[in-house]
């Protein structure tokens, strides 16, 4: 065998030998000894003068590259759609809770409102209620009515335990109680106060004011004989 296929086959195998001991994503290339140099060089040496040649790459773990994971991928439309839902999902007191304790209602009322006597907190059936309006839109929708046509123009009502009780969130609302039966209060507002006032406060989840409706107007279809 003579000297150039003995280099040859030696260079190869150098090469294996460092594609086996070189970091992740080294590649080997042939190792070119020179001519005539064969007997006079070590395999230690080869290996030195190819190494000379390689550039290391960094070696990432599996744990680095799990947080390289983490970071490169964004969460997706419908993530952060689910995130701000779960955020902005209101929470509801349970009955007997205070609600003051998740809320911070405020008895400082807008357009010249009386309020409820002193030491009225809003019950957690009452904010259920505040919620519940304001998940179906109530005040934007009672602003786009026609008063005297979809609703009373000068009443608000609604659901109280007794008459007492009535009169007080009558009166909160600078109103008088025009009638109570069955549990449901009729309240006619001053003249300074509107509908949509009236509702706009009520549904405030922030003021320490019980809920009311509008007096909705149904209208029915004549009976033909």
């Amino acid at each position: 065998m003579n000297k150039r296929l003995m280099r040859r086959i030696t260079g190869l195998f150098l090469a294996a030998l460092l594609a086996v001991v070189q970091p992740v994503g080294v590649f080997a290339e042939e190792i070119d000894i020179p001519y005539g140099s064969y007997e006079d060089i070590s395999i230690e040496e080869a290996v030195q003068e190819a190494g000379d040649g390689y550039t290391d790459e960094v070696d990432i773990t599996s744990e680095q590259a799990g947080e390289t994971d983490d970071m490169s991928e964004p969460a997706t439309a419908d993530e952060t759609a689910g995130e701000t839902a779960i955020e902005d999902e209101a929470t509801i007191p349970e009955e007997g809770e205070d609600p003051s304790v998740t809320y911070e209602l405020s008895d400082e009322l807008p357009y010249g409102l009386m309020g409820m006597p002193d030491g009225y907190t809003v019950s957690a059936s009452e904010m259920e209620d505040k919620l519940e309006l304001n998940s179906h839109g109530i005040g934007a929708a009672i602003a786009s009515m026609e008063p005297g046509t979809d609703y009373v123009e000068d009443e608000v009502i609604f659901l109280a335990e007794d008459e007492g009780y009535a009169d007080d969130v009558a009166a909160a609302y600078n109103g008088t109680l025009e009638s109570f039966e069955y549990g449901v209060a009729v309240v006619k507002l001053d003249e300074e106060i509107t509908v949509v006032q009236a509702v706009s406060a009520g549904m405030d989840t922030g003021l320490n004011l019980p809920p009311v409706e509008p007096n909705y107007l149904t209208y029915l279809e004549p009976v033909e004989d």
